[in-house]
C-alpha cells in the first residue's frame, strides 16, 4: 500500500483497519501503536495520532471543526473526533500544511 493512498487507520483491539482513498479497507493483525511508531515518528510525516483509536493522514484532511469538542473531516467525508489531549498538535500540523 502506498502511504499517500491511506486516509486513516482505526484501532480495533489488537488489530487495525486501514482505510484507503479508493474506498478499500484492509484489516491487519497489528496494533495502532505499532503503526504510530513507524508512521508518526517524525515531524515531517503526514500521519498524526488524533485519538486513542485513530491515526490520520493529515494531507487527506478537508477541515477541522473547533469547539468544545473538536472534529476532523477527511477527504472521503469521514468525520472523526480529535481527543482534547491531541487537539493543539493536530491543529498545528494541519495549519502547517495549509501554508
Amino acid at each position: 500500500v502506498c502511504l499517500s493512498d491511506i486516509i486513516y487507520l482505526k484501532a480495533e483491539g489488537n488489530y487495525t483497519w486501514i482505510f484507503l482513498k479508493n474506498g478499500e479497507r484492509i484489516f491487519v493483525p497489528k496494533t495502532l501503536k505499532e503503526y504510530e511508531d513507524t508512521l508518526c515518528e517524525n515531524d515531517e510525516s503526514n500521519f498524526i495520532r488524533i485519538h486513542r483509536a485513530y491515526i490520520v493522514n493529515i494531507a487527506q484532511t478537508k477541515s477541522i471543526e473547533k469547539g468544545e469538542d473538536t472534529f476532523i473531516t477527511l477527504n472521503d467525508n469521514t468525520t472523526l473526533e480529535i481527543s482534547r489531549r491531541k487537539k493543539t498538535s493536530v491543529i498545528d500540523k494541519f495549519n502547517s500544511l495549509q501554508k
